[in-house]
């Protein structure tokens, strides 16, 4: 059977990439050597990661009905059809996103996805968009364990929060770990907008000769990121909590490196990152972009603009198209080097 191998440190984000693209064969384990692990797939594509493509003798797992059979169960086969909802994972519980007009089915959803996927203990159903300041969501549980708590595990890292009052993506793995193998031995790092702490930890875990400094506005979000430091022993992590202008105050010209995964307002604070970056520092900016104007339009222009009110130059390094965010419109990130 066809087989994507790919190193062990990056198994957990190709497992996620070949999910998102729908190529991860199901009804079989994923295989394991020393080195590398083997994820049975469908087809052959390229990778944003080393991996390379094999055949492989995989063990059938044990067989669970469909989400879809399983909705059908309940539903029937024309109301399932039109009721079948997108859903994300992190840890153990599922969010799954269901239409205003299925809203009286949402249990019924929700018990056919634990039915169907016996890693998932958990599911939550979204019942707002993102707001506020710390663009949380409401969530309402809906079947299996009650709870609003998860651990997350993500390239040796180990992440533990309420779902409830914090902003979290698993769509960003890979990103972290792109940005992580390129980070060098003593280099300072500032993780802007840190959330509970993924950049920082998975940056620390993997050259644990820098030194990271994480800012985050939201206080839950920073004390759990305090946390989790400490949970994954990561001595080379220093968690704030505070405004990043204000913080940034005090790290002028600091960084050799600076990520703003915020990708609907980080250009307020392209400046102010830009002052806390070396001369031949490297920032990984992250935005929004159309395929009418040009996915990087508007992150190329709003650098541009930044580099020039903080009289620096800005060279692009490398752009790209992180995920899809809504029809004909991607989040991309752009990686610039500043020159004094």
């Amino acid at each position: 059977m066809l087989a994507l191998k790919v190193e062990k440190k990056r198994a957990q984000t190709a497992k996620e990439w070949l999910v998102q693209k729908g190529i991860l064969a199901s009804g079989v384990k994923a295989l394991r050597d020393d080195a590398y692990v083997y994820f049975a797939v469908t087809k052959k594509t390229e990778t944003p990661f080393d991996a390379s493509f094999t055949q492989k003798t995989f063990e059938a797992t044990p067989t669970v009905p469909s989400f879809r059979k399983a909705l059908e169960d309940r539903l029937g086969k024309k109301l399932a059809e039109a009721a079948t909802a997108s859903f994300d994972t992190i840890g153990e519980t599922a969010i799954i996103e269901v239409r205003d007009e299925h809203k009286t089915w949402a249990k019924k959803i929700a018990s056919a996805l634990l039915d169907s996927n016996p890693k998932i203990k958990t599911v939550l159903g979204k019942a707002s968009a993102m707001q506020g300041e710390y663009r949380v969501r409401k969530l309402v549980w809906l079947a299996g364990k009650k709870t609003f708590d998860v651990t997350y595990r993500e390239s040796g890292c180990v992440m533990a929060f309420d779902l409830r009052k914090t902003y979290f993506s698993t769509r960003l793995s890979f990103e972290r770990g792109r940005i992580a193998s390129k980070v060098k031995p003593r280099e300072n790092v500032l993780a802007l907008f840190a959330g509970v702490g993924p950049f920082a930890l998975v940056i620390a875990k993997k050259q644990p000769a820098c030194h990271v400094v994480a800012i985050e506005l939201n206080p839950y979000a920073a004390k759990t990121m305090q946390e989790n430091v400490q949970r994954n022993h990561a001595q080379n992590v220093t968690a704030i909590q505070g405004d990043v202008r204000k913080v940034l105050k005090d790290y002028a010209q600091w960084a050799d490196r600076v990520t703003m995964p915020l990708p609907h307002t980080g250009h307020d604070f392209l400046q102010d990152a830009i002052s806390a970056t070396k001369s031949g520092g490297v920032i990984h900016f992250y935005g929004f972009g159309g395929e009418k104007e040009g996915v990087y339009r508007n992150a190329l222009s709003s650098i541009r603009r930044a580099g020039q009110k903080t009289k620096v130059k800005c060279r692009v390094l490398e752009k790209r198209v992180v995920r899809p965010y809504a029809p004909s419109v991607y989040q991309v990130v752009v990686d610039f080097k500043v020159t004094r």
